[in-house]
């Protein structure tokens, strides 16, 4: 289903949407990330990816992943390239 943008605002405010945002923010400050039939998320500073690894079958209900994934922690101006392929979470 694709919705306007119109009725993601409207979705938001309903509740039918849920976001958490930041204690300084309100949903007035962040009206300008919701443009045609989409919402721009902003990421954190924690990325947990998966590095590039032979026979690896990934499963998201076992905890399994957590011995194959690292972590970094990017500053906030730090680029962030992800590669064709890749999965981050």
């Amino acid at each position: 289903m694709i919705i306007s943008d119109g009725t993601i605002l409207r979705m938001i405010k309903n509740n039918e949407i849920k976001l958490e945002l930041p204690e300084s923010e309100t949903l007035e400050d962040i009206q300008h990330h919701i443009v045609c039939a989409s919402f721009d998320l902003r990421l954190g500073n924690e990325i947990k990816f998966f590095p590039e690894r032979e026979n690896v079958i990934l499963n998201p209900f076992t905890t399994d992943s957590q011995t194959i994934t690292e972590v970094k922690n990017y500053a906030d101006d730090e680029d962030i390239v992800i590669q064709p392929g890749e999965f981050l979470l």
